[in-house]
């Protein structure tokens, strides 16, 4: 099977290249590892691939740096993948990846990068809806023409059924049964053929205008179909709104555990990191990047700071969860050898003040949400929100 990720294998390995190579030696490289890797020179497909991808990756800056974070080579060998910053720099490093996460930030005016995103692909998606109309009669007519001529070959059957009947009944009485049975069933058949429970179309197998009405009665599903389709992305319009609203609505100390931690998940949702598995007892939330994981650990109640012994908790529940990168969200904020023991496991604190201040950078940053398809990713953050207990 192929490997399409590299976070599965060392591209520096796997092109024969040192760490500090250059443009120039990683092209050579590149080309001498093709060569050998092609199918036609004792390699494979799946060596092919893999040798492209690296060089794809080792030949692109950010790439490359996100892949030297993962592998932790070179200036990261020590730390792990997000390196630690705060205020605007943490939004322009958190999380990048094509189709989610940007690095610029917004100047403040007009829609943000995830705004965009979401409403760009539901202005698509109605185009593709109305275009789609015109397939989606030719369908519905396919299937009610099948109907009926089904129902008109039946018919003809029947009626060469009875025929058959009445000769045998000239000679044998009870043939005659057999006349008075299918001629029953003729009479059913041509009553009618309800061709869609929805519009309770029924022809008879008889009606001359039989195509005429069909026609119009598949125009009229293929407008209530496009219609229902349409109607269905207004969700995503609402499910924007009440993200907007959560991370803009600046927090309050009166405010729930769960208004808390819905605010950090749709801040972080923002940069780019989907929440998978929310642990309540343990009040850690698990969330994915691109092919990267973080863990948000919170805690809302009480003002005391928290201890170094507390955050070295945090760092083993981390490495317990694959986690990367760490978040935590706390009011007391940290006694001072815990925040310099946080700031070099590379651990991301915030308070009230500075979620509210994060919080507000972030809706108008370019950042535009988690890779794929975002509306279904809308979707499935609003449903994991929807279980968070206040």
């Amino acid at each position: 099977m192929t490997v399409k990720s590299w976070t599965k294998f060392n591209c520096y390995e796997v092109l024969g290249v040192a760490l500090g190579a250059s443009e120039s030696e990683i092209r050579a490289a590149f080309k001498q590892a093709s060569r050998r890797a092609h199918p036609d020179r004792g390699g494979s497909h799946d060596a092919q691939v893999q040798v492209n991808l690296a060089y794809e990756v080792l030949s692109n800056a950010d790439s490359r740096t996100k892949h030297d974070r993962h592998w932790k080579l070179g200036q990261y060998a020590a730390g792990p993948i997000l390196p630690f910053f705060t205020g605007e720099e943490a939004i322009r490093n958190l999380w990048t990846g094509p189709g989610g996460s940007s690095r610029k930030l917004a100047d403040g005016k007009g829609s943000s990068g995830l705004v965009r995103r979401v409403k760009e692909r539901i202005h698509r998606d109605r185009d593709r809806i109305t275009l789609d109309r015109e397939n989606r009669k030719a369908i519905f007519i396919a299937e009610f023409t099948k109907k009926l001529q089904t129902a008109r070959l039946e018919a003809l059957v029947l009626i060469l059924t009875i025929g058959v009947s009445g000769i045998v009944g000239s000679v044998y009485t009870f043939g005659y049964l057999g006349v008075l049975g299918f001629g029953a069933l003729l009479v059913r058949r041509l009553g009618g053929v309800l061709v869609h429970p929805e519009t309770a179309l029924k022809l008879t197998v008889l009606d001359p205008l039989a195509r005429k009405h069909l026609e119009e009665h598949a125009e009229h599903l293929a407008q209530a179909s496009v219609a229902r389709d349409r109607e269905r992305l207004e969700v995503h319009f609402a499910a924007l709104e009440q993200l907007g609203k959560l991370v803009t609505t600046p927090s309050k100390a009166s405010d729930s555990e769960g208004q808390i931690l819905r605010r950090l998940l749709g801040v972080l949702f923002i940069l780019g990191l989907m929440p998978t598995r929310h642990d309540v007892a343990a009040q850690r939330v698990v969330l994915q990047g691109e092919g990267e994981w973080a863990a948000l650990f919170y805690r809302h109640a009480g003002t005391q700071q928290l201890s170094i012994a507390t955050v070295e908790k945090i760092i083993a529940a981390r490495a317990a969860v694959n986690a990367q990168a760490a978040f935590l969200y706390n009011l007391g904020g940290l006694s001072q050898k815990a925040a310099a023991r946080a700031e070099i496991a590379y651990i991301r604190w915030v308070g009230m003040r500075e979620l509210n201040q994060w919080a507000r950078q972030v809706w108008t940053s370019e950042n535009g949400g988690p890779s794929g398809d975002i509306l279904q990713r809308l979707a499935e953050f609003k449903s994991f929100l929807d279980k968070i207990p206040d």
